[in-house]
This record gives structure tokens, C-alpha cells and sequence, in this order.
């Protein structure tokens, strides 16, 4: 157990965020249901308080840092 949480802990440690937008259009029923999954993670109590921002503006996206 040890061994494996080193492990972990380094392949972790080695990853970065890359921030880019592909170009291509992506359907919003794939978008819809991403959302929908998401929606399912577990948060306190349960009562899931995320908020979801879906921009299809290229403008608008190159330009945006948080929703």
C-alpha cells in the first residue's frame, strides 16, 4: 500500500493542466449528457450545488477564465 501511494503520489506530482479549446463543434447532446453525469458526483449532504457554464463562442472562450 505504501509502495502504490508513492507511486501515486509521483505520477501525480508529474501532471500538468494544459488550457485549450479544440475547434471542433461538439454536439450539445454529448454536452448535455457530460453534464448530466457530472451532475451525479456526490457532494455534502447531497445536494449537489454544482454549476455547469457551456460557451460555444469562440470569442467568448478565449476570453473567459472562470464561469
Amino acid at each position: 500500500m505504501i509502495s502504490k501511494s508513492k507511486e501515486f503520489f509521483f505520477e501525480m506530482d508529474q501532471r500538468r493542466t494544459v488550457r485549450e479549446f479544440d475547434p471542433r463543434p461538439i454536439p450539445m447532446e454529448v454536452i448535455e449528457n457530460i453534464i448530466k453525469t457530472a451532475s451525479t458526483a456526490p457532494s455534502g449532504a447531497h445536494k449537489q450545488p454544482w454549476t455547469f457554464c457551456v460557451i460555444s463562442d469562440s470569442e467568448v472562450k478565449k476570453n473567459t477564465i472562470s464561469c
